[in-house]
């Protein structure tokens, strides 16, 4: 039955081929007012064949051929459409088999049926998800730019109203999408697939893979998607991760540029109702025939994404796709990117937390006055005065993040962080005053929709909050104001004033959005380089995100009197302000539930797949597989716990266990009290024998050091355990 399967299944494939070879002659012949043809890769043929003259003038000559060879090869009662379903859904189950990231978890809420998730496209662009394009009805028509300045919504929500909340489906516009370059930490590729027609979009997707072997095995694992590229990120040295969210959809007449702090997960879009993110949109009209822009004449937001796409080792038909479209609508924004890696001289003033400085001057809403930061994140760093004082002296636009003043305007007489600053006598005092940062409390995430199992993306270990460096006064609870929502936003909101004509303040505003959370690994590290001596800037991760300064009628307006609401038409405020303060009855995250406690998750997300691994060595490889995986099986891993001794030594290879050490029962004990793994562990176990060699000690009714000293370790293993059961 099986082969049988195979065989027909090997049948219809040649078949779907032979079809889309002959539509391809067809298509050859089709103008086209995207790139001359000489100059168009096969990617970009894709988008050709989607101009309004193209489709009209090949429409019919394709169907009667179509015809033609239907009935020559006898294929005339195939259904087309179907056969390329099918052969997309084996391939994405194929996929899924090895998943290419960590693959979408069972969700405590029911997800949205499919009939839900393909209705709910936007009015004047229907989702379509069946199949190949029909050429006698699939018409395009033009219509204005949905968004030509940008625009910045939130995800929309199961269970909750609707209001300046955007779909997925809105915003990749299935139905007009040619070409989707897509970058994500996590993804889904089988729910990915159901929002995009998949028959006639052609995919890059940016993906993480450090070790050149797994680069092999997601190219092997597509190897049989003719739609999709790949493209990885170089991963070199201490870079750990490619975080950053990025979508460039082209489109016949436009590109739409989409920043969001969400991944490519159901959970992340709403679809759960138990998450929200915020996502940045731009339309960008298409360049006349034969026009394109030049690299070093694009606004700084064209340029910084370019430079972006470059350094990600993006493809250059994509890069030269890009330059066919008109960047004019983005010279009042910033795009602001961390590229993973070391980076010495210009290169690094142009990434992570100096590149943040930059666009901020760039936009001319640098200021040497103190400012107000508001950091809504999803992830905690070891923070501490000295990288506060960085990522607010960048939001200042000075250029290093050191204090220094930047080139032009005027130096207050008190710089908040400068060197005049009582910030190292003062610090918690003055971060009180001037940053703040909104974080959910244990309590907040309990009580939200979807409970602590839903809270998995929401990090911050608990021995940097208990840090006696950690700013505990800035810290705020985060609570969205769509009741019982948690949040994986990463949104930054800037308020202070400058020094325009004269003497004279003015306001000035601007937020940022994006992928980067409040950490180092996000905004990077300044250090020496040990060979140059140089400053080189260090990132550990791949970010990127956008600033968007507010517009202001400043009359009338005094330079000290803008609060959050200044941010409530452009950006949105979609959580509450100003948040409670964590020492003012709010429990702190230090007296998190003892379950969460020492691993950089509030509530360990869907860690129901876990139980369904009884092999504790299973369990152990799927912890080394992933960072994300590792924090959701740790708990299992460590629930129950047995310990044996050996009254003897044994022999591995002809070397004793614990060669160079110690016995594995004594290694295995001191890594029990020293580290924060007995969190977990409800069963504990302790057996085999023990060989007392002190027998001097027992004839003279004394009990040795060495149980005693076992009885002391065992005992302060013991102490650590606060959801231990039985032992």
């Amino acid at each position: 039955m099986g082969v049988d399967q195979d065989v027909s299944a090997v049948r219809n494939l040649k078949l779907a081929i032979a079809l889309s070879l002959e539509q391809s002659q067809s298509n050859a012949a089709r103008p086209t007012n995207f790139i001359p043809a000489s100059q168009t890769s096969p990617l970009e043929q894709e988008v050709k064949s989607s101009s309004p003259q193209s489709r009209t003038n090949s429409t019919d000559a394709a169907v009667a051929r179509s015809h033609d060879f239907r009935e020559a090869s006898g294929l005339s009662q195939l259904d087309r459409k179907a056969m390329e379903k099918e052969r997309l859904a084996r391939i994405a189950a194929r996929t899924r088999q090895r998943s290419i990231s960590p693959p979408e978890l069972t969700r405590n809420s029911e997800r949205p049926n499919k009939t839900r998730r393909l209705n709910c496209g936007h009015p004047s662009s229907p989702v379509k998800n069946n199949g190949l394009p029909d050429t006698q009805s699939d018409t395009y028509t033009s219509a204005p730019l949905q968004y030509p300045a940008g625009i910045v919504k939130r995800t929309w929500a199961l269970g909750h109203a609707r209001s300046n909340d955007i779909k997925i489906e809105e915003v990749l516009q299935s139905d007009s999408v040619r070409i989707a370059v897509l970058s994500a930490f996590q993804w889904d590729t089988e729910w990915l697939l159901d929002k995009i027609n998949a028959s006639r979009t052609k995919f890059v997707l940016v993906m993480q893979a450090k070790e050149e072997a797994q680069r092999q095995e997601y190219l092997r694992e597509t190897q049989n998607w003719p739609h999709v590229r790949l493209c990885f990120p170089p991963m070199l040295g201490q870079v750990s991760c490619m975080h950053s969210k990025l979508m460039l959809l082209f489109h016949a007449e436009y590109l739409r540029v989409v920043v969001p702090s969400a991944n490519l997960v159901p959970y992340d879009w709403g679809e759960t109702g138990v998450m929200e993110n915020s996502v940045f949109l731009i339309d960008l009209p298409r360049l006349s025939d034969n026009q394109r822009m030049v690299r070093g004449e694009l606004t700084p937001f064209g340029e910084e994404l370019m430079y972006f796409v470059d350094a990600m080792g993006m493809q250059e038909d994509v890069k030269e796709g890009l330059l066919k479209f008109d960047f004019e609508k983005t010279k009042h924004l910033g795009f602001v990117h961390t590229i993973g890696g070391a980076h010495l001289g210009e290169k690094g003033k142009r990434t992570g937390f100096p590149g943040l400085g930059r666009v901020v001057r760039s936009l001319g809403v640098q200021t040497e006055d103190p400012i107000h930061i508001d950091f809504a994140a999803s992830s905690i760093g070891s923070l501490n005065d000295g990288f506060l004082r960085t990522i607010y002296n960048a939001a200042k636009g000075q250029e290093d993040g050191s204090g220094a003043p930047s080139s032009g305007g005027k130096r207050s007489k008190s710089d908040f962080f400068g060197k005049t600053s009582t910030i190292k006598s003062q610090p918690a005092e003055e971060m009180k005053d001037y940053f703040r940062v909104y974080f959910p409390t244990d309590e907040t995430v309990h009580r939200s929709t979807g409970g602590p199992n839903n809270g998995g993306t929401i990090c911050l270990q608990s021995k940097w909050y208990d840090a006696a460096t950690f700013p505990r006064e800035i810290m705020r609870d985060y609570q969205s104001k769509r009741r019982g929502l948690l949040s994986h936003n990463k949104i930054m909101y800037v308020r202070g004033q400058q020094y325009g004509e004269g003497d004279a303040k003015r306001p000035i505003a601007w937020a940022y959005m994006g992928s980067a959370n409040l950490s180092e690994s996000a905004w990077g590290k300044k250090v020496t380089d040990r060979a140059t001596k140089q400053a080189k800037l260090t990132a550990r991760n791949w970010e990127c995100g956008v600033v968007i300064p507010m517009p202001m009628d400043t009359s009338g307006v005094s330079a000290g009197a803008l609060d959050m609401n200044v941010f409530k038409d452009i950006i949105g405020l979609p959580f509450e302000i100003p948040g409670q303060d964590y020492e003012q009855g709010v429990d702190k995250l230090h007296n998190f539930s003892p379950r969460t406690r020492g691993v950089p998750l509030i509530g360990m997300q869907n860690t129901q797949h876990s139980g369904f691994i009884d092999d504790v060595a299973d369990l152990a490889r799927v912890t080394r597989t992933s960072r994300v995986l590792h924090y959701m099986t740790i708990p299992r891993l460590y629930e129950n716990v047995t310990l044996r001794s050996y009254d003897s030594i044994r022999y591995v290879d002809g070397r004793p266990e614990g060669f160079g050490s110690g016995s594995p029962f004594a290694m295995a004990l001191n890594g029990l009290v020293t580290r924060s793994v007995t969190d977990y562990i409800k069963h504990f176990r302790l057996w085999g024998d023990w060989k007392e060699a002190d027998v001097q000690n027992l004839a003279k009714g004394r009990i040795p050091d060495s149980s005693l000293l076992l009885n002391v370790a065992v005992r302060a293993a013991i102490d650590k355990m606060p959801m231990l059961e039985s032992f």
